[in-house]
């Protein structure tokens, strides 16, 4: 059962806490020597039998008082059986053995054991049950030092131990690189007990590059330059700031900054020798595929969009098209005017482009006039009346094949409008589910991208709709 107890716990609160996963025993216990080497110190070297012992006698001092072993055990390592330890035969479990040898180690003898059984095929019960643990202790007023024993184990400990970290740095428990151990071989039975952190530093960096490409954030990648000095240079800063600017597009639905980011991130990839930084250098194909189109030049809104989509950014994409599709509009030829209509339609204050105004303030106009006479939605030719407010009189031409096409996604873009302001603002009198939202984007996006692979941009090619004054 996950959370049992190896030993009653003593009294007072836990200050250090080692993590190990125990291994099943060899054939026959027989003694190996570890050796340990740390600059400017003296070297340590001990004997062993049992393969986790070397990381309790290296860390007695932080374990010998108020600490605490949490062993991740299996039926394995808990079953009782006979072994050979230099040709006399022991009748014990790994489990036993391992604590009493822990506990005849001068300074250890009161060490706290704690047993947390894995299910192999099912760790998930095991993984709560340490972060219950270690949450408990940290509830008591004292966040103890954490420390993991990596080598040996049972099968797939790496990502279980990885998943531990997860969690314990979200609990506010976090294990430092400097606190995590592991075993490297020297020939013979000769072993050096060595930093693990190297390992960890990897899951770190993925951490935060998923939590990039799946969120559009960069909070676990700045911390993880901040935990790893060493890898903060220059193109590691520089990327960082990139995806920074990018992310920050996306949480304030500006395509502005978005696009913004995307182009520096393009320069950067073009620029930066992939070897500059090893860790990012790892990642920048998953980086660049992942953004594809939207870091070359020919990209276009509705590809920002199809991408935000993609990753389930569906406010985002519904802010940005109601606010970029209309200058994407103008800019393919599909939509035009004369400075007549522009001048009627101005709006004091207003900065961004004319054309853009013109098609704002001429869309609702239209979407209430073929709605209200649904006979006028084939006319080619359309009066708007009070547009604006100069409450002028316009008219809107539509020719070419793709015209009700385009008609169609203007009603279609309406909606997107309205949806935008309720999903901000909130809805009044309607029940409709987060999907409907989700399939009504889509489908708008479909249309638009359909539309906009059968246009032609040749020259002379007169647009879809185009509004003048009367």
């Amino acid at each position: 059962m996950p959370g049992m107890d190896a030993k009653t716990a003593a009294a007072g609160p836990v200050g250090a806490v080692l993590i190990v996963s125990l291994s099943t025993f060899p054939g026959e216990l027989r003694p190996c020597r570890y050796v340990y080497r740390e600059e400017g110190q003296a070297e340590e070297r001990g004997t062993y039998y049992y393969q986790q012992e070397p990381f309790p006698l290296r860390l007695r001092d932080r374990l010998g008082e108020n600490g605490e072993i949490l062993m991740l055990t299996t039926p394995e390592t808990r079953t009782v059986r006979e072994i050979l330890r230099e040709g006399s035969a022991l009748r014990t479990s790994p489990m036993e053995y391992f604590m009493e040898a822990v506990r005849a180690v001068p300074g250890l003898e009161g060490v706290r054991f704690h047993a947390v059984e894995v299910e192999q095929d099912a760790p998930a019960g095991a993984i709560k049950a340490v972060v219950e643990h270690l949450r408990a202790q940290k509830s008591g007023g004292t966040v103890p030092k954490i420390f993991l024993g990596t080598n040996g184990g049972l099968r797939g400990i790496q990502l279980i131990l990885e998943a531990l970290l997860s969690l314990l740095s979200a609990e506010g428990i976090p294990v430092e690189p400097e606190n995590v151990w592991s075993m490297r071989a020297l020939g013979g039975d000769e072993w050096e007990l060595c930093s693990g952190a190297e390992e960890f530093r990897v899951f770190d960096f993925v951490s935060g590059i998923r939590e990039f490409v799946n969120y559009g954030r960069i909070d676990s990648l700045e911390a993880f330059l901040r935990s790893y000095p060493a890898l903060d240079d220059e193109p590691a800063r520089q990327l960082l700031e990139h995806l920074g600017e990018i992310s920050e597009g996306i949480q304030f639905c500006s395509l502005r900054t978005f696009e913004r980011g995307l182009d520096r991130l393009a320069r950067y990839f073009a620029e930066t020798p992939a070897t500059a930084n090893l860790y990012f250098a790892m990642f920048r194909d998953t980086i660049r595929d992942d953004f594809g189109v939207l870091l070359k030049p020919e990209r276009r809104a509705l590809d920002v969009l199809e991408w935000c989509c993609r990753k389930g950014f569906y406010q985002q994409a519904y802010t940005m098209a109601e606010s970029e599709l209309p200058r994407e509009f103008v800019g393919m030829g599909l939509f035009s005017h004369d400075d007549a209509s522009a001048a009627a339609v101005e709006q004091p204050g207003w900065e961004g482009d004319p054309s853009v105004q013109v098609f704002n303030a001429c869309l609702p106009r239209f979407v209430w006039l073929v709605q209200k006479n649904p006979q006028l939605k084939n006319k080619p030719q359309l009066f708007l009346n009070n547009v604006g407010s100069g409450r002028a009189t316009l008219v809107a031409e539509f020719s070419g094949s793709l015209a009700a096409s385009f008609k169609e996604l203007l009603r279609l873009h309406s909606g997107i409008k309205d949806t935008r302001n309720g999903l901000v603002h909130g809805f009044e009198g309607e029940e409709r589910s987060t999907g409907d939202y989700k399939a009504a984007m889509r489908e708008y996006l479909r249309r638009l991208r359909a539309l906009f692979e059968k246009w032609d941009r040749s020259p002379g090619t007169r647009p879809l709709m185009n509004v003048y004054l009367q």
